[in-house]
């Protein structure tokens, strides 16, 4: 479980900053009555701590992530190491508030360290489409960040390039008047970051001198990889573009990437696939006629 409560704590830590910015708004959490509560789970149990509070005098207004359940269920969840009885508090808590959506975040890091994937991602979803109709204020821009973040993770949307990390010798060829040319090759470093959401792409000639550098990122809010790139021969910055998952798995990846030029919107495709120690990589141009073949490339994993 160590590695759920790394994923947790990790991805939970954007929501106790933006805390701070809801306990400004709205003042401190009732300590008096979560201190209760915690006692009585302690004596009695989670059940015994609910049935205390249901006994308590009804408060209707809702106090965002200072909701007496919302920070018990998190002392449980992250203090007393009982993802179970957390799991209980925040689920009562959107029996409390069920067109509120941070009790179904709430609900979903607990499921989490249960390891309940897809109950889990049902709750976050339930969160981004409760978010989608809410007021933009940063509490809000914040969560859905959150649970963006989460609901990522769990479809591992954030290390689709993952594949690729290692070093590569690479075949680049285009095709000019449709006859297959091969235009340079590069040795080519993929290195991901540690948590997979970013990936660098660094180009060397035969040389060993410097040819490229291409960062992708993704964003979670947008579902998209952002993509900055440069080139020794370029004089005009980093060029940046998007690109958006149409289809990926263990070895196959499949996106469309639009990029500005000259104000005008460009869309390819490419088509990524591994085999062993062997990567095709194949790019189309996309025009309003259809698509042609504009770029290959044929990677060999270096030993």
């Amino acid at each position: 479980m160590k590695s759920r409560t790394t994923l947790q704590q990790g991805i939970c830590g954007l929501l106790f900053i933006l805390s701070m910015s809801l306990f400004a708004q709205n003042g401190e959490a009732d300590m008096e009555t979560i201190d209760k509560l915690h006692k009585e789970y302690k004596s009695n149990g989670a059940d015994a701590a609910l049935s205390m509070y249901k006994n308590m005098p009804e408060d209707k207004e809702y106090h965002g992530l200072q909701e007496p359940l919302n920070v018990l269920g998190y002392r449980l969840l992250n203090d007393e190491n009982d993802a179970e009885a957390a799991a209980l508090v925040f689920k009562a808590q959107i029996e409390e508030h069920p067109n509120e959506p941070n009790p179904y975040d709430s609900y979903a890091d607990a499921l989490i360290e249960q390891g309940k994937d897809e109950e889990a991602i049902n709750n976050l979803n339930k969160s981004i489409d409760l978010l989608a109709g809410a007021e933009d204020n940063d509490f809000n821009n914040n969560l859905i960040l959150a649970s963006k973040s989460k609901l990522a993770k769990l479809k591992g949307l954030n290390k689709v390039f993952s594949f690729l990390e290692g070093n590569w010798k690479v075949e680049t060829y285009n095709f000019p008047d449709g006859e297959k040319t091969l235009r340079f090759r590069d040795d080519v470093q993929f290195m991901p970051s540690k948590m997979n959401s970013a990936l660098v792409m660094k180009m060397t000639n035969e040389e060993e001198n410097w040819e490229g550098t291409q960062m992708i990122a993704y964003d979670a809010v947008n579902n998209v990889y952002k993509v900055a790139r440069t080139n020794s021969n370029n004089l005009n910055g980093f060029q940046t573009a998007e690109m958006k998952i149409v289809e990926y798995s263990t070895n196959k990846l499949e996106m469309i990437e639009t990029m500005e030029n000259n104000d005008e919107k460009m869309k390819t495709r490419h088509v990524v696939e591994r085999n062993g120690d062997e990567v095709e990589w194949t790019v189309y141009n996309i025009t309003d006629e259809g698509e042609e073949k504009m770029v290959y490339r044929h990677m060999k994993k270096k030993s």
